[in-house]
């Protein structure tokens, strides 16, 4: 697992100098150049309500203008740079002290984030009524004739102690996006799905949407036009960053609607599906390997 992630990364973006410097952190891809490209193609995501520089914040949208005591409601604060929800903030109205007014999300952000520049202030999105806190994990890929192709998409969810993160995700299942259905559990994902997911994964069956209910058989109705909508914004990424093949979008259905939170570099989310099988390394050697026409390059050039 250590040499998985450079040997991905070796494969799909041969010797790029951006790709293994983005690999040990978000230079580039930070949360307004998800938020950009997501705008661009039309993919809905939480809408931006002010930006904190380290000092102050810089209220948008519904908030600009507006009063101290305005009700911005439940709030996310997100690092503009952050990683597996590092340094998130949630802020509900009514728990805490927090009252939901831009007031009160300022002393948070001063008590908090002093000194701290690009802080997102984000609308709180929750799941669609029924549906339990979850989301869609997309991975999406150029592929050497420089299309763009669906790698997998995954559900994660039954949160520990109903978190309001899917980083905190107990259960996760492989969709098969065509049909829109789950078919089999996770449980290659890493250790600790193999162990929550290796004997019961195999016998849930999705008799719902909320808390726990979700299983093999549970059908996501609309999940084939997010994926579609993913491989659109990574073709619009791809413009700007021609060397990023490879992405995983977070995406759930929510009160409003399917809704993106974000993109990311897939450097730790390919080598999973690389190197699941001999079968799966072998397709990904031959097929979408960046080392074999880097190699080609090199050995023209010599020869010239």
């Amino acid at each position: 697992m250590e040499s998985s992630v450079p040997l991905a990364i070796f494969m799909i973006h041969g010797d790029s100098t951006p790709a293994v410097v983005n690999a040990w952190h978000d230079f580039v891809l930070t949360k307004p150049f998800w938020r950009r490209h997501m705008e661009k193609t039309g993919m809905p995501f939480p809408l931006q309500l002010g930006c904190w520089d380290g000092a102050e914040c810089d209220w948008w949208a519904r908030a600009q203008d507006k009063g101290a005591d305005y009700q911005v409601g439940d709030i996310v604060l997100k690092l503009m740079d952050g990683c597996l929800g590092a340094g998130d903030t949630f802020l509900e109205q009514g728990k805490d002290g927090f009252d939901g007014t831009i007031a009160a999300v300022n002393r948070v952000l001063e008590e908090k984030y002093r000194g701290t520049k690009g802080v997102l202030v984000l609308e709180w999105i929750r799941p669609a009524q029924g549906r339990e806190v979850h989301s869609f994990d997309i991975v999406t890929m150029v592929t050497p004739d420089g299309s763009i192709q669906l790698v997998s998409c995954l559900y994660w969810g039954h949160c520990r102690n109903g978190g309001s993160s899917t980083h905190d995700s107990t259960a996760g299942f492989v969709i098969d996006v065509a049909k829109e259905e789950v078919i089999r559990a996770a449980s290659w994902y890493s250790a600790l799905f193999a162990e929550s997911m290796g004997q019961t994964g195999p016998t849930m069956t999705g008799t719902g949407m909320g808390f726990g209910e979700v299983g093999i058989g549970s059908k996501f109705p609309g999940l084939q036009e997010v994926c579609e909508q993913a491989i659109a914004g990574h073709y619009s990424a791809l413009e700007e960053q021609p060397w990023l093949h490879a992405i995983g979008w977070d995406a759930m259905f929510s009160t409003t609607g399917p809704i993106f939170f974000e993109g990311n570099y897939a450097s730790h989310r390919i080598p999973r599906r690389v190197f699941l099988t001999w079968r799966s390394w072998f397709y990904f050697l031959w097929n979408s390997c960046a080392f074999a026409s880097m190699l080609e390059r090199r050995v023209t050039a010599y020869e010239e």
